[in-house]
């Protein structure tokens, strides 16, 4: 019996150890508990005076819009005041003619066809930019007109309605005082004269077809308009008589 008791006592210890000392790895592993620390990617500062690329992109892309959106033959027309490389004022029509004021009126013809200035006898070219508000305007290649210019002032809007071809020969008699693009008064006579008064009167021929004029020597073309106080008379393409005048109902 004793026997027995100890077989019993001896296995119990020999089980007990190796419960203890031999447990399989997988349960001891499913005990711990595994703690995942999130590491933050480390953050680039950027200067103050740095621009994302985006942003900058965008402005170079509204700059050159601007650019783009400059309508040259329009911005063109009006008085320019000399800032470097030009001394005397110069006023650019869409009449086909510029005046450059220097002690007298200098007229000269002019025709613009996109960033190209012909002007007198030169093939010049031409750049528009917008600073702020004002507009500047620099010429190239022209002996008597190269230089920069700011943008004194433009010709005066006016509404206007057109009339009918069919009443030019009409309504073209009479006296008309200059507005813009021109400095003389001029009356055309039912007689075939138009006399221009500048300190004398200049006398020449003329003869109007339509919007066609001959006059001088000169091929021009006129519009006539009208609002609820006078007529207007527009002429083009003539050195000595182009500008836009006006006259009393």
């Amino acid at each position: 019996m004793r026997t027995v008791l100890t077989i019993l006592l001896t296995s119990l210890f020999w089980a007990l150890v190796i419960f203890l000392f031999f447990e399989p790895a997988s349960s001891k592993e499913g005990s711990k508990v595994v703690v995942v620390e999130s590491v933050e990617a480390p953050k680039v500062e950027q200067s103050a005076t740095s621009k994302p690329k985006s942003t900058k992109k965008r402005a170079e892309q509204s700059t050159a819009q601007a650019e783009t959106t400059i309508d040259y033959a329009r911005e063109i027309d009006g008085k320019w005041s000399p800032i470097e490389g030009a001394e005397y004022p110069l006023e650019i029509t869409k009449y086909g003619v510029a005046i450059q004021y220097r002690g007298y009126a200098n007229r000269v013809k002019c025709t613009i066809s996109g960033k190209r200035l012909n002007i007198a006898y030169d093939k010049a070219r031409f750049e528009i930019t917008k600073v702020g508000s004002d507009y500047i305007l620099e010429i190239y290649n022209s002996e008597d007109f190269s230089g920069k210019y700011k943008r004194a002032s433009q010709p005066r809007k006016i509404a206007m309605r057109p009339l009918d071809e069919s009443l030019y020969a009409e309504n073209i008699i009479g006296k008309w005082s200059p507005i813009n693009g021109q400095e003389h008064p001029i009356e055309f006579s039912k007689y075939g004269t138009a006399i221009q008064s500048r300190g004398y009167e200049n006398r020449v021929e003329y003869t109007l077809s339509g919007s066609s004029l001959k006059i001088k020597y000169d091929n021009a073309r006129v519009t006539l308009s009208e609002d609820a106080s006078y007529y207007y008379l527009e002429i083009y393409y003539s050195e000595d008589f182009s500008g836009r005048y006006r006259k009393s109902k």
